[in-house]
């Protein structure tokens, strides 16, 4: 006799379960059934680290990159302030 899940349908269909296979699954299934729900703090503890950092590179970068765009504008704008162009 095979389960009455679709999945395990299929699964089983050539080659059902024996009685103490059968008999273990259930034990199997009530056991995950009445466990506690998992912790979430870990969870948010990973999202929090993971932005923290993101926020960190992000600052990092523009710390490096921020006198690029002033070194690269500064000789148009002076020539242009000269009416050279």
């Amino acid at each position: 006799m095979a389960p009455a899940t679709p999945t395990l349908q299929a699964a089983l269909r050539n080659k059902p379960l024996t009685q103490g296979e059968l008999v273990v699954l259930l034990a199997y299934l009530e056991q995950a059934q009445s466990a506690q729900p998992a912790d979430r703090t870990h969870l948010l503890t990973f999202f929090l680290l993971g932005f923290s950092g993101m926020v960190l590179a992000l600052a990092a970068l523009h710390a490096v990159w921020r006198q690029r765009l002033c070194a690269v504008r500064q000789p148009p704008i002076a020539t242009q302030q000269r009416g050279e162009m």
